[in-house]
């Protein structure tokens, strides 16, 4: 509309892809330039409008990642798994196995279809066939591997096993 305040095109389309390329999230993005515009705090158009968008996705990944640790541990390996690149195999005796020992029980096929369930339930994954899965969407995917990275850059390392005994 004529006399809407827009952003430069190239900083409209990387904001775009910022929020992962999701049209929603760019409208209220354009919404909000227009609202800081007409506030007389546009500044530069192309910063002020990175700077939204960079809020805006930042606040679309923390509420990602919340609704992947509320689906439960179980569910989170799962989907880090599958975010990571395992599509198949998620059943198997290997992967069971290393389930079971990040969650210290033992797990069993039966445990692992309703962490599944729950994923595909909550539009997290989808099923691209029989016994194989995929993110559903991108932007989740790699906002969800780098909240694992950093986490995993923030633990402490394992202490060393105790020295039992004596020589």
């Amino acid at each position: 509309a004529a006399g809407l305040a827009v952003p430069p095109l190239e900083a409209g389309f990387e904001g775009f892809k910022k929020m992962g390329s999701r049209p929603e999230e760019l409208s209220k993005a354009i919404r909000r330039f227009q609202s800081e515009v007409a506030a007389g705090r546009g500044g530069d158009a192309a910063t002020s409008f990175a700077t939204i968008c960079a809020t805006l996705a930042a606040a679309a990944a923390e509420i990602e990642i919340r609704s992947i640790e509320d689906a439960g541990d179980l569910a989170t390996l799962v989907y880090t798994r599958i975010a990571g690149g395992q599509s198949r195999g998620l059943f198997g005796a290997d992967t069971l196995a290393a389930l079971s020992q990040q969650l210290g029980r033992a797990l069993t096929p039966n445990d692992v279809t309703p962490a599944i369930d729950k994923l595909v339930a909550n539009n997290l994954i989808i099923r691209r066939g029989y016994g194989e899965f995929v993110p559903a969407d991108p932007f989740v995917q790699e906002v969800w591997l780098q909240y694992v990275k950093m986490r995993q850059s923030l633990s402490p390392p394992p202490s060393p096993p105790a020295i039992t005994g004596t020589d």
